[in-house]
């Protein structure tokens, strides 16, 4: 097999590619942990993708080595009634040091996008389920225009309350390129404090 010019080029790139290990994100100076502590604090967990893989982390806390359990993990109670022996409960995980960090990520919902896609599709829905019973209304004496304008109406609004519900993560630390960052005390400051 004979590789030539754009093959041999191709295969160095691809080569040196998998040698780089990938980039994690700086640890942030204190200012830039409190940010970030006051954006996730007070959420039940945060999503965390690092190296390692993804790692789910509840009551999340920030520290100077990294991202901590507020609380020390307590199995879960056993039912009431237990016959033979039951398997420990696993444990979470309970510390992630920043340099297994790559980014945080937490739960959102409800934006526009979803709500509006939402009322969308759910008013189509409401106007095609409409129009076989659109000639039996207009026999009853209701113009099509009302019953086609009364059950898209409430298909939008039942697709704008779905649509509000769908959730996804957002990255936080750190910000992806072209967002406004979200801890700004660390720009433009000289020197890190970790």
């Amino acid at each position: 097999m004979r590789i030539v010019g754009a093959e041999r080029i191709a295969l160095v790139v691809a080569l040196l590619a998998a040698a780089v290990p990938a980039a994690h994100a700086a640890a942030p100076d204190s200012c830039q942990r409190a940010a970030l502590q006051r954006r996730i604090g007070g959420l039940r967990e945060v999503h965390l993708v690092g190296p390692a893989g993804e790692i789910l982390l509840r009551q999340p806390l920030v520290d100077p080595d990294g991202i901590r359990m507020r609380e020390p993990f307590h199995p879960p109670r056993p039912a009431l009634i237990v016959v033979g022996e039951l398997p420990a409960a696993p444990r979470p995980v309970e510390r992630v040091a920043w340099s297994d960090i790559d980014s945080v990520q937490v739960h959102v919902g409800g934006d526009p996008g979803s709500i509006t896609m939402g009322f969308v599709i759910g008013a189509l829905v409401g106007v095609l389920i409409s129009v076989p019973f659109s000639q039996v209304a207009a026999q009853m004496g209701v113009p099509k225009q009302v019953t086609f304008s009364l059950t898209g109406g409430l298909g939008g609004l039942f697709g704008a309350a779905f649509g509000a519900g769908v959730q996804h993560w957002r990255t936080v630390f750190p910000r992806l390129r072209g967002e406004q960052s979200m801890l700004p005390c660390g720009a433009g400051r000289q020197g890190t404090d970790r």
